[in-house]
């Protein structure tokens, strides 16, 4: 059996890649991609174990529009999963290791201006990054620091991939889209009777949803989401963008007066090829950050980022340059995650 080799073999990896007829691939937690030539092929069967016992998986998929997403055990060890068809109805699958602890937030690599953040009882905070650039885990470690607090928390995920403490001061509930809830957008209003002092919401995909937090927010309630945004001036783009035209000026002016924080990650690769860095930008609403959202002026952003030192802003380029003069990754490495590289050039 797959799980059987995949166990006695010992690998260490962040994602596990598998395809019903291939071998098994993975991705080590450097990002580098290995394939197990001599393990043995994958098959329906073992896609069937994580689905749903005795479930042929082209069978299950038919009823998941082809592709879904579910958080799965297997040997104990917790996996966000995504299945789905590919190249003319052969069954893919990739599942990322989530690991048993949220991590400090304190050891993360995040300063410790992100850490006042949630001193504050309502608003917006964003936790932005491409896929895999460590998002779940910096929100886990938020969540988790809030249930040292007597607060009532609700989170709604899709899925559900760290399990909070429920052994402190803080009442939790977490709740997962298409399991307990059909979507983020009626959770987020159930959200609203169910008394909670903090939200946190998987992912801001839509327009609903995007007006459900910000309403949330506007009620006096610390709202806590994600989004796949390389850049924070992106992420207000973005969410700008879910509207029509005609609504971007209420919209700004309601994120303006709301947010607390965008925290934008991305995980470099180190320079011993070992591990992951984590490497930041934070833009918080002081200066001339909030009064140019509110006008739309979206293309001032990064200058006033640059400019915000004082409040605890940075852009991810001072950030890759000190990593690289810290020895922590390589110019190379910096340049790749960049999003501003030509600029990256003269600071490293």
């Amino acid at each position: 059996m797959l799980w059987d080799y995949l166990h006695e073999q010992g690998f260490v990896y962040s994602d596990l890649h598998l395809t019903v007829g291939e071998p098994p691939g993975f991705r080590d937690r450097a990002g580098n991609i290995h394939v197990c030539r001599d393990a043995p092929l994958v098959t329906d069967e073992d896609v069937a174990a994580l689905v749903s016992d005795g479930t042929h998986a082209n069978d299950w998929l038919k009823s998941t529009e082809g592709n879904t997403d579910f958080a799965a055990v297997v040997r104990d060890i917790r996996y966000r999963v995504n299945v789905c068809w590919h190249d003319g109805h052969r069954v893919g699958v990739v599942m990322r290791r989530i690991n048993d602890t949220i991590p400090p937030l304190e050891g993360l690599g995040l300063p410790e201006d992100v850490l006042k953040l949630l001193n504050r009882s309502s608003g917006i905070i964003q936790i932005t990054g491409a896929t895999g650039s460590g998002k779940s885990t910096t929100m886990a470690a938020m969540l988790a620091r809030l249930c040292d607090e007597p607060l009532r928390i609700v989170t709604i995920e899709d899925p559900i991939e760290y399990t909070l403490p429920r052994d402190k001061a803080a009442i939790v509930t977490q709740r997962e889209v298409h399991h307990d809830t059909p979507n983020f957008s009626v959770a987020i209003r159930a959200a609203m009777r169910q008394d909670p002092d903090v939200l946190m919401i998987g992912e801001v995909r839509d327009a609903e949803t995007a007006e459900a937090a910000l309403q949330a927010a506007d009620t006096g309630h610390l709202v806590l989401t994600t989004a796949h945004t390389r850049s924070a001036a992106r992420t207000v783009e973005r969410l700008m963008n879910l509207f029509p035209a005609e609504r971007h000026s209420t919209i700004l002016g309601q994120f303006a007066d709301s947010f607390l924080g965008v925290v934008s990650q991305v995980l470099v690769g180190s320079a011993d090829g070992q591990s992951k860095v984590l490497a930041y930008e934070i833009m918080t609403p002081d200066g001339g950050v909030a009064a140019n959202i509110r006008k739309g002026r979206i293309e001032q952003l990064n200058n006033d980022i640059d400019q915000g030192g004082q409040f605890g802003m940075v852009k991810l380029n001072k950030t890759l340059a000190r990593l690289v003069r810290e020895g922590r990754i390589t110019k190379d490495a910096a340049m790749g995650a960049s999003y501003e590289p030509q600029t990256l050039k003269r600071e490293c």
